[in-house]
């Protein structure tokens, strides 16, 4: 096993787009989005026109935590635009060298696809893990209390 020193933990939080994510002030809203789309439909990747609505349906259920991820951009009239044109900045965003939460490719079709980045991928690990480790805990904080009953 590698050794890990400060400077290298640092260059992996630096680094890590999904670290950068996780830190992010809008990261509950654009996670939740990020994890519906991909991790529950268990998809590897959609064409760019059916991320772009499904992200303009999510934002229009949830309309006030949507200001968090106006604040993780740099855009000054961000509020002042329709939501097509909101939907365009936060993906451009979310695609920029900066962020790299997703990727944006063509296929062989030539469609434009959206695919998660590798660092994302392991934020969805990382959630699925503690997920099934609560659910785990509560079954066994039951089996114990049972027990304990049990005993009595």
């Amino acid at each position: 096993m590698a050794v890990l020193s400060p400077i290298k933990l640092g260059q992996i939080l630096n680094d890590e787009s999904g670290i950068r994510l996780l830190r992010a002030r809008s990261a509950p809203i654009v996670i939740s989005f990020l994890y519906n789309t991909f991790r529950k439909n268990n998809t590897q990747e959609i064409p760019y026109e059916v991320f772009r609505l499904a992200l303009e349906d999510f934002l229009t259920e949830h309309v006030s935590e949507e200001e968090t991820i106006e604040s993780d951009i740099d855009e000054e009239n961000i509020q002042l635009m329709d939501i097509a044109s909101r939907v365009k900045t936060y993906a451009e965003d979310w695609f920029s060298e900066e962020k790299r939460y997703i990727f944006r490719y063509y296929n062989q079709n030539k469609e434009e696809m959206i695919r998660p980045s590798p660092s994302l991928i392991r934020v969805f690990s990382y959630i699925d893990n503690i997920m099934e480790s609560d659910f785990i805990s509560t079954e066994s904080s039951f089996n114990f209390i049972l027990t304990q009953l049990r005993t009595l």
